[in-house]
C-alpha cells in the first residue's frame, strides 16, 4: 500500500485511503532521501499536487 503500511491494523482501522497519486509516487523517494541524508523539516508540506 505505501511507506507506512506496517502501521495498518485491520482490527482497529476502518478507513484506508491512498491519498493522491502524486503523494503516493513521491513518498517512497522522500523516505529514502530522509533515511539516507535526513530532511531538516520532515513535517513541513513541500509536496504540492494540482489536478486539472
Amino acid at each position: 500500500m505505501g511507506v507506512n503500511e506496517d502501521e495498518y491494523n485491520h482490527k482497529k482501522d476502518k478507513i484506508v485511503s491512498n491519498a493522491s497519486c502524486t503523494t503516493n509516487c513521491v513518498a517512497p523517494l522522500v523516505k529514502v532521501l530522509h533515511d539516507s541524508f535526513g530532511i531538516e523539516h520532515p513535517n513541513d508540506d513541500y509536496n504540492t499536487c494540482i489536478h486539472k
